[in-house]
């Protein structure tokens, strides 16, 4: 089940996101303040995903704020981005669709608030590209990203059009 992220779910997101950084490096480097990292940026709403009775999902979306992915669908598109991040899904959670689940819902949020859902990943996530592609997502552009000092190549992606809906 998708829902909205509360208050009262941080504690179990930050426990999710240690899971998915201890398997997957996800975020790089992890953060001094995990929940304050999972609600940063100008956010237009955030999810979770439940499964056997916990949190084992997370996304947020956000208006852009200088991200690249965002500079670089402004090239693309007329309408303003809605960025997707902070999604992860735990290991143990992993092949029941929740990450899917997850975007499917921003996307469709951020389309209501008229934004195109956009997101950037770094060339190294091997399975999250894997689920973008899958789905649909359009590679806009793969650019140079400064992550700790060394520049790494970084994807930015538009969520494919809705069908029977004009893209812009």
């Amino acid at each position: 089940m998708i829902r909205e992220r509360r208050p009262e779910d941080l504690t179990a997101c930050v426990a999710a996101l240690a899971e998915v950084h201890a398997a997957d490096a996800y975020p790089v480097r992890w953060q001094a303040d995990p929940a304050g990292w999972l609600s940063q940026g100008r956010t237009l709403g955030a999810w979770v995903a439940e499964h056997d009775d916990r949190i084992a999902g997370h996304i947020a979306l956000n208006a852009e704020n200088g991200d690249a992915c965002a500079r670089v669908w402004a090239e693309f598109g007329e309408r303003p981005a809605g960025v997707l991040c902070r999604l992860f899904v735990p290991p143990a959670a992993r092949g029941f669709g929740l990450g899917a689940q997850l975007l499917a819902r921003a996307a469709e949020h951020a389309r209501v608030l008229g934004r195109q859902p956009v997101l950037e990943v770094l060339a190294l996530n091997k399975d999250a590209i894997a689920l973008y592609d899958r789905l649909g997502w359009r590679l806009l552009r793969t650019i140079d990203y400064s992550l700790h000092g060394e520049f790494v190549p970084m994807h930015c992606y538009a969520a494919p059009p809705v069908a029977g809906a004009s893209a812009s």
